[in-house]
């Protein structure tokens, strides 16, 4: 009986933290922090086995949310670049500002490198004017932040629905 409970617990603290580190990972983007919640909903339906609350009706509910996630990914710097002007010139300085702002200023630099490369870009390739510049570059930057926030608050719901499939 006490292995039973041993093992359970290892089960929970494996799931917690694969989840704990999904949530906070939702916050990159292109690094979908709900893929390691759907990680550790998989794991926690096999790992446990019948005693596992979660079902293929939450297995469903987790990929929609998941897809859904990956899709916001993708398209919201890009539909904040396009919604303000910018070229495709400015969604690839996006995409290289911010891996250029993570590796050198970390999240700050990920907040603010897409608006850089995209402004960039758009002035040196694409040949704007330094105003309509900005303008796609706080485009891609605002859609950066949307995307943030609706990834932390998707993978926030998976969490909460996993719990109350398992709890209640």
């Amino acid at each position: 009986m006490d292995a039973e409970i041993f093992i359970s617990s290892g089960v929970w603290i494996v799931t917690a933290l694969l989840m704990l580190c999904g949530l906070a990972a939702s916050v990159i983007p292109g690094i979908p922090g709900s893929s390691l919640i759907l990680v550790a909903y998989i794991w926690h339906y096999f790992a446990m086995g019948d005693e596992a609350g979660a079902g293929l009706i939450g297995l469903a509910f987790f990929l929609v949310f998941y897809i859904l996630t990956l899709v916001i990914d993708y398209v919201a710097g890009i539909f904040g670049a396009k919604l303000f002007g910018g070229t495709k010139w400015g969604m690839l300085g996006a995409f290289v500002g911010a891996i250029i702002g993570v590796i050198f200023f970390n999240i700050p630099g990920l907040i603010f490198g897409p608006l850089v490369g995209t402004a960039s870009f758009e002035y040196c390739f694409a040949k704007q004017e330094l105003e309509k510049s900005l303008k796609s570059g706080a485009g891609s930057m605002i859609g950066a932040l949307c995307s943030m926030l609706i990834n932390v608050v998707f993978s926030s719901v998976m969490i909460v629905v996993f719990l109350v499939d398992e709890l209640w």
